[in-house]
């Protein structure tokens, strides 16, 4: 989804136009989290890598008349969502026969639980890693800060004090329990607060209940919420 091909694109460059920042940092916090995790090795994908696969695969549905305009957004994520999914899949073998329900049980009873909010590493400036922060050390279990701008909307959709979130040590609570939040809790909220979707279009991107989607963002507001008071 580069300038390159915007030339050749009509109508399709001039819709994607306004998701695009959104899915880039989708994508962004995707991969950062990945090989955070470590799953991917740094600098093995850029977001271009998700994102130019993203507009080849939405261009071919496009040019067949299969999307009109007013679905051109949740396509686009959704389209990336499997992408990533492709190349995650490759790097990491996910437990078999585990369905949606038993992950969405396993993942709420896990937000329960009470996060330890503070890092127990070093704490290291987003602006000072290479790339997506691809640097992470996992002996030291570094937290590192939320990119400023997902930060930022982070705690507008999640409805949180911003005297404290904004705060040094608000901050750095914000990246310990955002990096330590469950897979599908970490998709969902990202696809709620990057790409600014509705439970119900999160659902479909997912193959979910939105029911359960948002239950997960509404106790996902309650968890750092709480965390911030500690």
């Amino acid at each position: 989804m580069t300038g390159k091909n915007e030339s050749s694109t009509g109508d399709l460059g001039i819709l994607i136009r306004p998701y695009l920042p959104q899915v880039k940092r989708y994508v962004a916090n995707r991969l950062r989290m990945a090989v955070i995790d470590g799953i991917l090795t740094p600098g093995k994908y850029r977001i271009e890598d998700i994102t130019d696969e993203v507009y080849i695969r939405l261009k071919e549905e496009f040019d067949k008349g299969k999307i009109p305009p007013d679905r051109v957004k949740p396509m686009m994520f959704m389209l990336a969502d499997r992408q990533l999914e492709e190349v995650l899949a490759e790097e990491y073998v996910h437990g078999q026969d585990v369905s949606v329900e038993e992950i969405v049980a396993g993942e709420m009873k896990s937000l329960e639980e009470k996060y330890v909010a503070e890092a127990d590493g070093d704490l290291v400036l987003y602006e000072e890693l290479d790339d997506i922060s691809y640097q992470h050390d996992q002996e030291q279990k570094t937290i590192y800060l939320l990119e400023p701008g997902f930060e930022s909307d982070l705690i507008a959709a999640l409805d949180l004090e911003r005297s404290r979130a904004e705060t040094d040590s608000g901050r750095k609570i914000l990246a310990g329990v955002y990096q330590r939040l469950p897979s599908l809790t970490g998709i969902i909220i990202d696809l709620h607060v990057a790409g600014g979707l509705s439970a119900v279009e999160i659902a479909e991107i997912r193959n979910m209940d939105a029911r359960d989607v948002d239950r997960i963002i509404r106790r996902v507001k309650v968890h750092f919420a709480a965390a911030l008071k500690r």
